[in-house]
C-alpha cells in the first residue's frame, strides 16, 4: 500500500528545514536561478517567514553581490501583511544590510 501522508503532516519545521538543504546543493553546484526559485516558491508558501526573507536576501548580497536584488526583496518582505518576527527584518533592512540569521 503506497504513503498517501500529505506533506502538510510533516509540518512547516521539516518542509524549512528540507528546503534549507535543497537549497544549499544547489547553491554548490552554482544552479544560481533553481537557488532562487527554490526561495521563491518557499516563500510563496510561507510569506510571513522573516527568516526566509532573509535567508534570500543575504544569498543575493553576500553570493553573488546582487545588493539591488536584495534590497527588492527586503522591501517585498516588509511589504508582507503578515510577519513573524518583523523585528528582524526591520533591524536587517535598515543597518546596511548585515547578515540576520
Amino acid at each position: 500500500m503506497p504513503n498517501t501522508q500529505a506533506i502538510g503532516d510533516f509540518g512547516t519545521h521539516c518542509i524549512a528545514r528540507h528546503n534549507a538543504c535543497v537549497v544549499q546543493i544547489e547553491r554548490h553546484l552554482g544552479n544560481i536561478e533553481r537557488v532562487r526559485t527554490l526561495y521563491e516558491k518557499y516563500l510563496e508558501w510561507s510569506p510571513a517567514n522573516c527568516t526566509a526573507w532573509c535567508k534570500f536576501a543575504e544569498f543575493e548580497q553576500q553570493y553573488l553581490g546582487e545588493i539591488d536584488r536584495a534590497r527588492a526583496i527586503y522591501e517585498l518582505a516588509i511589504a508582507q501583511p503578515i510577519l513573524d518576527m518583523p523585528e528582524v527584518l526591520w533591524k536587517v533592512s535598515n543597518a546596511s544590510f548585515v547578515t540576520c540569521c
